[in-house]
């Protein structure tokens, strides 16, 4: 099986932790998390089944 190359060749992360929500997907250049929508008060949710 392939092994996963080691920590230094992987290249920059691109998500940090939320801070509100604390799961990583805030973006680091748009400053935005892609899950709550953080820093926007209103948290980020869809309702695609309707």
């Amino acid at each position: 099986a392939p092994r996963s190359s080691p920590p230094s060749q992987r290249g920059p992360l691109s998500h940090m932790l939320c801070i509100r929500y604390g799961r990583r997907s805030f973006h680091l250049q748009k400053i935005t998390c892609s899950s709550c929508g953080y820093p926007v008060a209103r948290i980020r949710k869809f309702s695609y089944a309707l």
